[in-house]
């Protein structure tokens, strides 16, 4: 009994594995999500865009290619900061060229936790991403 057990078991294991049923993000083959910069990665159209704040009050958003390489940001973003509490604050993104980044800042005293709804153009189209701060 217990060697039909273990032996379904372990086939059914494999079925899942198989099928890419184990409940964690499956990537195409060749295809891993990195972080260049610490931050955390939202795959958009045929890019990346990359988000990281930190305790000193910084923002910043890179766009990255396919295969995760910054590349130029776009004008014109901006960035809605919806806190745990109190009210919500857009910033605009300003452009960092030699970084090739978007940057803003943010009050760290007021602003401890807080939902980020980026607002950029990817590939002609306005895309809005969410992000969190802290970030899990």
């Amino acid at each position: 009994m217990q060697q039909t057990f273990t032996r379904t078991v372990t086939m059914l294991g494999g079925l899942l594995v198989a099928l890419g049923m184990t409940g964690r993000a499956q990537a195409p083959a060749g295809h891993t999500h990195t972080s260049p910069h610490g931050g955390e990665i939202v795959e958009v159209a045929n890019h990346h865009v990359e988000f990281k704040a930190d305790s000193t009050g910084s923002i910043a958003v890179w766009l990255l290619d396919a295969r995760e390489k910054t590349v130029a940001p776009p004008t014109g973003a901006s960035v809605t900061l919806i806190p745990t509490t109190g009210d919500q604050v857009t910033l605009p993104l300003e452009v960092d060229p030699a970084a090739q980044r978007l940057v803003a800042r943010f009050d760290p005293r007021t602003l401890t936790a807080f939902q980020a709804v980026v607002s950029l153009a990817v590939g002609g189209t306005r895309r809005n991403l969410r992000f969190r701060y802290p970030h899990d």
